[in-house]
């Protein structure tokens, strides 16, 4: 349980979570046009997750 909640609190996971949420906020205010937020998320969490994908599979 501890080492899932250490897990949980890496830097990578905050700051993507933190870009996503405030990419999202600036779309609901409608500074930003929701189609470049959706493609600057897509680009992020693909890289994201397929850093994390490639670390675990390199460490199997």
């Amino acid at each position: 349980m501890k080492n899932k909640l250490i897990a949980l609190i890496e830097v990578r996971k905050i700051i993507t979570l933190i870009f996503a949420l405030v990419f999202a906020y600036l779309a609901i205010l409608e500074r930003i046009p929701v189609e470049y937020t959706l493609s600057i998320l897509t680009m992020v969490f693909g890289y994201y997750f397929g850093k994390s994908t490639a670390q675990d599979g390199g460490s199997k």
